[in-house]
């Protein structure tokens, strides 16, 4: 086996490695140096932010929240912006 041929297969893994966590941070659009996109700044390690998909049954959600002991609820309209 030539000398090159185990020097170019630690290259190929060391890239694909390296190009797959590069891919990892496109997709998940997770940068360094980022700003977080967090919805509510109050969101600390004792606070916690659920957020819930409403479909056609805010007023039953909003009870059950209610009744199992959420601080606050926000409901939030959100529009969905489809572009062709």
């Amino acid at each position: 086996m030539p000398a090159f041929v185990p020097i170019l297969f630690e290259l190929t893994v060391f890239f694909a490695a390296h190009l797959m966590v590069i891919t990892f941070y496109m997709r998940s659009r997770i940068w360094p140096f980022k700003k977080a996109e967090n919805p509510d700044p109050r969101t600390t390690d004792d606070h916690f932010l659920m957020e819930i998909p409403v479909h056609d049954n805010e007023e039953e959600l909003t009870t059950l929240l209610k009744e199992t002991g959420a601080v606050e609820i926000n409901v939030c309209r959100k529009a969905l912006i489809i572009k062709k």
